[in-house]
Protein backbone atom coordinates (compact mmCIF):
# COMPACT_ATOMS: atom_id res chain seq x y z
CA UNK A 1 0.00 0.00 0.00
CA UNK A 2 1.14 3.53 -0.76
CA UNK A 3 0.28 5.73 2.23
CA UNK A 4 0.74 9.39 3.11
CA UNK A 5 0.66 10.47 6.78
CA UNK A 6 0.09 14.05 7.94
CA UNK A 7 -0.84 15.96 11.07
CA UNK A 8 -3.20 18.92 10.94
CA UNK A 9 -4.70 21.33 13.43
CA UNK A 10 -8.48 21.58 13.74
CA UNK A 11 -8.18 25.24 14.70
CA UNK A 12 -9.16 27.08 11.50
CA UNK A 13 -7.33 30.20 12.64
CA UNK A 14 -4.12 28.24 13.06
CA UNK A 15 -4.19 26.08 9.95
CA UNK A 16 -1.06 24.10 10.86
CA UNK A 17 -0.30 21.25 8.48
CA UNK A 18 2.76 19.06 8.73
CA UNK A 19 4.83 18.00 5.74
CA UNK A 20 3.40 14.88 4.07
CA UNK A 21 5.19 11.62 4.87
CA UNK A 22 4.77 9.19 1.96
CA UNK A 23 5.81 5.56 2.31
CA UNK A 24 5.06 2.05 1.08
CA UNK A 25 3.47 -0.22 3.65
CA UNK A 26 3.77 -3.99 3.27
CA UNK A 27 2.05 -4.90 6.55
CA UNK A 28 -0.32 -2.58 8.42
CA UNK A 29 0.33 -3.24 12.12
CA UNK A 30 -2.34 -2.78 14.78
CA UNK A 31 -2.13 -3.03 18.58
CA UNK A 32 -4.73 -5.45 19.93
CA UNK A 33 -5.01 -3.62 23.25
CA UNK A 34 -5.61 -0.32 21.45
CA UNK A 35 -8.11 -1.84 19.01
CA UNK A 36 -10.08 -3.53 21.80
CA UNK A 37 -10.11 -0.31 23.84
CA UNK A 38 -11.57 1.60 20.90
CA UNK A 39 -14.09 -1.20 20.23
CA UNK A 40 -15.29 -1.23 23.82
CA UNK A 41 -15.67 2.56 23.83
CA UNK A 42 -17.65 2.62 20.60
CA UNK A 43 -19.95 -0.25 21.63
CA UNK A 44 -20.54 1.35 25.04
CA UNK A 45 -22.00 4.33 23.18
CA UNK A 46 -24.23 1.99 21.12
CA UNK A 47 -22.20 2.66 17.97
CA UNK A 48 -20.17 -0.45 17.23
CA UNK A 49 -17.79 0.48 14.43
CA UNK A 50 -16.66 -1.74 11.56
CA UNK A 51 -13.34 -3.55 11.80
CA UNK A 52 -11.77 -1.20 9.24
CA UNK A 53 -12.89 1.86 11.22
CA UNK A 54 -11.54 0.37 14.45
CA UNK A 55 -8.17 -0.18 12.76
CA UNK A 56 -8.07 3.47 11.71
CA UNK A 57 -9.13 4.82 15.11
CA UNK A 58 -6.70 2.58 17.01
CA UNK A 59 -3.75 4.14 15.17
CA UNK A 60 -4.40 7.46 16.89
CA UNK A 61 -5.64 6.09 20.20
CA UNK A 62 -3.45 7.44 23.04
CA UNK A 63 -1.03 9.06 20.58
CA UNK A 64 -2.14 12.69 20.59
CA UNK A 65 0.17 15.69 20.31
CA UNK A 66 -0.44 19.38 20.85
CA UNK A 67 -0.02 21.85 18.00
CA UNK A 68 3.22 23.80 18.35
CA UNK A 69 1.45 26.95 17.14
CA UNK A 70 -1.79 27.10 19.14
CA UNK A 71 -1.50 24.12 21.54
CA UNK A 72 -4.73 22.56 20.25
CA UNK A 73 -4.75 18.79 19.68
CA UNK A 74 -3.45 17.71 16.30
CA UNK A 75 -5.51 15.40 14.14
CA UNK A 76 -3.78 12.63 12.21
CA UNK A 77 -4.52 11.98 8.56
CA UNK A 78 -3.80 8.64 6.86
CA UNK A 79 -4.32 8.75 3.10
CA UNK A 80 -4.28 5.70 0.82
CA UNK A 81 -3.10 6.85 -2.61
CA UNK A 82 -3.32 3.57 -4.55
CA UNK A 83 -5.71 0.64 -4.81
CA UNK A 84 -3.91 -2.46 -3.52
CA UNK A 85 -5.15 -5.89 -4.51
CA UNK A 86 -3.68 -7.47 -1.35
CA UNK A 87 -3.73 -5.97 2.15
CA UNK A 88 -2.10 -7.59 5.16
CA UNK A 89 -2.85 -6.55 8.74
CA UNK A 90 -0.35 -7.54 11.44
CA UNK A 91 -1.70 -7.90 14.97
CA UNK A 92 0.46 -6.96 17.97
CA UNK A 93 -0.43 -8.74 21.22
CA UNK A 94 0.83 -7.75 24.66
CA UNK A 95 1.50 -11.40 25.47
CA UNK A 96 1.82 -14.72 23.63
CA UNK A 97 -0.57 -16.12 26.23
CA UNK A 98 -3.31 -13.51 26.18
CA UNK A 99 -6.43 -13.91 28.26
CA UNK A 100 -9.45 -15.54 26.66
CA UNK A 101 -11.45 -12.32 27.11
CA UNK A 102 -8.90 -10.35 25.07
CA UNK A 103 -8.86 -12.95 22.29
CA UNK A 104 -12.65 -13.00 22.19
CA UNK A 105 -12.80 -9.20 22.16
CA UNK A 106 -10.70 -9.15 19.01
CA UNK A 107 -12.56 -12.01 17.33
CA UNK A 108 -15.83 -10.14 17.88
CA UNK A 109 -14.51 -7.20 15.84
CA UNK A 110 -13.40 -9.23 12.81
CA UNK A 111 -15.57 -9.12 9.69
CA UNK A 112 -15.44 -11.02 6.36
CA UNK A 113 -14.63 -7.84 4.41
CA UNK A 114 -12.26 -4.90 4.86
CA UNK A 115 -13.50 -1.51 3.70
CA UNK A 116 -10.37 0.40 2.69
CA UNK A 117 -12.26 3.70 2.60
CA UNK A 118 -13.06 3.27 6.31
CA UNK A 119 -9.54 2.11 7.16
CA UNK A 120 -8.02 5.44 6.07
CA UNK A 121 -9.11 9.04 6.56
CA UNK A 122 -8.68 9.62 2.82
CA UNK A 123 -8.41 7.28 -0.14
CA UNK A 124 -7.97 7.29 -3.88
CA UNK A 125 -11.09 7.40 -6.04
CA UNK A 126 -9.92 4.18 -7.71
CA UNK A 127 -9.67 2.20 -4.48
CA UNK A 128 -11.64 -1.05 -4.33
CA UNK A 129 -14.54 -0.43 -1.89
CA UNK A 130 -14.02 -3.64 0.09
CA UNK A 131 -11.91 -6.78 -0.18
CA UNK A 132 -12.59 -10.15 1.44
CA UNK A 133 -10.59 -11.83 4.17
CA UNK A 134 -8.89 -14.89 2.65
CA UNK A 135 -6.22 -15.90 5.18
CA UNK A 136 -5.52 -15.92 8.93
CA UNK A 137 -2.26 -16.96 10.59
CA UNK A 138 -2.72 -17.83 14.28
CA UNK A 139 -0.54 -18.78 17.25
CA UNK A 140 -1.01 -20.85 20.37
CA UNK A 141 1.59 -22.49 22.63
CA UNK A 142 4.57 -22.26 20.23
CA UNK A 143 2.36 -23.66 17.50
CA UNK A 144 1.14 -21.93 14.34
CA UNK A 145 -2.05 -22.73 12.47
CA UNK A 146 -3.25 -21.13 9.27
CA UNK A 147 -6.71 -20.77 7.79
CA UNK A 148 -7.19 -20.04 4.08
CA UNK A 149 -10.33 -19.61 2.03
CA UNK A 150 -10.56 -21.78 -1.08
CA UNK A 151 -12.30 -19.49 -3.58
CA UNK A 152 -13.27 -22.22 -6.05
CA UNK A 153 -14.76 -24.54 -3.43
CA UNK A 154 -16.00 -21.69 -1.25
CA UNK A 155 -14.68 -23.28 1.94
CA UNK A 156 -12.26 -22.36 4.71
CA UNK A 157 -9.36 -24.82 5.16
CA UNK A 158 -7.19 -25.35 8.25
CA UNK A 159 -3.46 -26.02 7.83
CA UNK A 160 -1.32 -27.05 10.79
CA UNK A 161 1.54 -29.43 11.63
CA UNK A 162 -0.71 -32.48 11.79
CA UNK A 163 -3.52 -32.11 9.28
CA UNK A 164 -5.23 -30.21 6.50
CA UNK A 165 -9.00 -30.22 6.71
CA UNK A 166 -12.09 -28.30 5.71
CA UNK A 167 -13.58 -26.07 8.38
CA UNK A 168 -16.73 -24.62 6.87
CA UNK A 169 -18.12 -22.07 4.44
CA UNK A 170 -18.37 -19.19 6.89
CA UNK A 171 -15.81 -17.05 8.69
CA UNK A 172 -17.82 -17.75 11.86
CA UNK A 173 -16.63 -21.38 11.62
CA UNK A 174 -13.02 -20.20 11.74
CA UNK A 175 -13.63 -17.74 14.57
CA UNK A 176 -15.36 -20.46 16.58
CA UNK A 177 -12.26 -22.68 16.37
CA UNK A 178 -10.01 -19.75 17.31
CA UNK A 179 -12.17 -19.04 20.33
CA UNK A 180 -12.36 -22.65 21.54
CA UNK A 181 -8.64 -23.32 20.92
CA UNK A 182 -7.48 -19.92 22.25
CA UNK A 183 -5.75 -19.16 18.94
CA UNK A 184 -4.30 -15.64 18.71
CA UNK A 185 -4.52 -14.27 15.14
CA UNK A 186 -1.18 -12.75 14.10
CA UNK A 187 -1.71 -11.89 10.45
CA UNK A 188 -4.82 -11.19 8.39
CA UNK A 189 -4.69 -11.41 4.60
CA UNK A 190 -7.28 -9.65 2.47
CA UNK A 191 -7.25 -10.07 -1.31
CA UNK A 192 -9.22 -8.68 -4.22
CA UNK A 193 -10.89 -11.60 -6.06
CA UNK A 194 -10.70 -9.60 -9.31
CA UNK A 195 -7.20 -8.10 -9.25
CA UNK A 196 -5.96 -5.65 -11.84
CA UNK A 197 -3.78 -7.11 -14.57
CA UNK A 198 -0.09 -6.74 -13.72
CA UNK A 199 1.77 -4.39 -16.06
CA UNK A 200 4.97 -6.14 -17.13
CA UNK A 201 5.74 -3.94 -20.10
CA UNK A 202 8.77 -2.45 -18.35
CA UNK A 203 10.01 -5.67 -16.76
CA UNK A 204 13.39 -7.01 -17.99
CA UNK A 205 13.11 -10.00 -20.30
CA UNK A 206 14.97 -13.29 -19.93
CA UNK A 207 17.64 -12.32 -22.48
CA UNK A 208 18.44 -9.13 -20.58
CA UNK A 209 18.89 -11.12 -17.39
CA UNK A 210 21.05 -13.85 -18.96
CA UNK A 211 23.32 -11.43 -20.85
CA UNK A 212 24.02 -9.25 -17.85
CA UNK A 213 27.81 -9.18 -17.15
CA UNK A 214 28.87 -11.00 -13.96
CA UNK A 215 29.50 -8.93 -10.87
CA UNK A 216 33.07 -8.29 -9.88
CA UNK A 217 34.38 -11.15 -7.75
CA UNK A 218 31.76 -13.63 -8.97
CA UNK A 219 33.84 -15.08 -11.85
CA UNK A 220 36.18 -18.08 -11.64
CA UNK A 221 39.04 -15.89 -10.51
CA UNK A 222 36.95 -14.00 -8.00
CA UNK A 223 36.48 -14.47 -4.30
CA UNK A 224 34.92 -17.91 -4.78
CA UNK A 225 38.08 -19.31 -6.38
CA UNK A 226 40.32 -17.64 -3.85
CA UNK A 227 38.61 -19.61 -1.17
CA UNK A 228 36.49 -17.52 1.14
CA UNK A 229 35.48 -18.61 4.61
CA UNK A 230 34.39 -22.03 3.41
CA UNK A 231 37.43 -22.83 1.30
CA UNK A 232 39.91 -21.53 3.87
CA UNK A 233 38.34 -23.52 6.64
CA UNK A 234 36.27 -20.72 8.06
CA UNK A 235 33.35 -21.19 10.40
CA UNK A 236 31.87 -24.05 8.43
CA UNK A 237 35.10 -25.88 7.69
CA UNK A 238 36.44 -25.51 11.23
CA UNK A 239 33.45 -27.31 12.66
CA UNK A 240 30.92 -24.75 13.76
CA UNK A 241 27.77 -25.57 15.64
CA UNK A 242 26.25 -26.89 12.43
CA UNK A 243 29.19 -29.15 11.72
CA UNK A 244 29.29 -30.43 15.22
Amino acid sequence: MMVVDQELCDNNRCGYLSNPLPYTQIVHYVSISSLCAVAQTSCASNRCESFATLVRLSRSNGDERACSECRRTLRKSFALVNSPDVVTVGLIWDSDESEIATIQCFLDTLTPYLDLQDMFTESSDSVVPSIPLVGIVTYYGKHYSTFFFHAKRQVWILFDDEKVRDIGNSLDDVLSICSLSHYQPLLLIFANPDPAELDVSHAPDADTQSNRPPRRGSSAGGSGARGGNVGRGGNVGRGSNVGR
